[in-house]
């Protein structure tokens, strides 16, 4: 199926929206249209080419989102048609089916195990989870990385002993402003993160 991105063609450039092609499923991989999706500060480093020469462009980009399974792949039993999940970096239980690479006008777009800068991703079904029932996908994208990342570092990072009653006030802080890209939700069209305010990757709603 055809399916619009947003690409990173070049580092030091805008991002590129373009219509891109899915490739077939392979065992373990879902095809998952996105709702939301967060913008990390890696993200914004990968695009600024902060990290020295990006060896994969074209690519996809984006590891942290919410959205609906439209199609599984053989062998994948985490997760179903019509399931809402959370698309994350973290490896969970599942498949690691690896990357996805799409056509774009004969060019090659490559792919990790999960993306989220565009309408429809093909996903590794270990980067899935499902959303409890009563969570909005607005709020489930911060499972992806923020909260994740936020709760896991002070006790990851300090030998602090345990304190019964801790409130973590503040998830996460990142060199760069955390907003949330909000796209491809039927019932709004919302603008996603940028630094500069944020204008509309994609026009018209998803309709998975």
């Amino acid at each position: 199926m055809k399916t619009e991105a947003a690409l990173l063609v070049e580092t030091g450039k805008p991002l590129v929206v373009v219509s891109v092609q899915t490739p077939p499923l392979k065992s373990g991989q879902v095809l998952v249209g996105i709702a939301f999706s967060g913008v990390c500060g890696t993200q914004l480093l990968d695009i600024d080419g902060a990290k020295g020469e990006d060896k994969w462009c074209p690519h996809c980009l984006g590891h942290e989102g919410s959205g609906v399974v439209i199609e599984t792949g053989s062998a994948v039993t985490k997760v179903k048609r019509g399931d809402t999940v959370v698309l994350s970096w973290i490896r969970g239980t599942g498949i690691e089916a690896g990357g996805a690479n799409y056509d774009w006008d004969g060019k090659t777009v490559n792919a990790g195990g999960v993306t989220t800068f565009q309408r429809h991703a093909v996903v590794s079904e270990n980067r899935l989870t499902l959303v409890p029932p009563g969570v909005d996908m607005d709020v489930a994208i911060l499972l992806g990385c923020a909260a994740p990342t936020g709760i896991n570092a002070p006790r990851n990072r300090t030998s602090a002993p345990e304190i019964k009653g801790l409130r973590i006030r503040s998830i996460a802080r990142t060199p760069f402003p955390r907003r949330v890209a909000v796209r491809n939700d039927r019932r709004s069209h919302a603008k996603p993160a940028s630094r500069s305010g944020g204008v509309a990757l994609f026009s018209e709603p998803c309709l998975y």
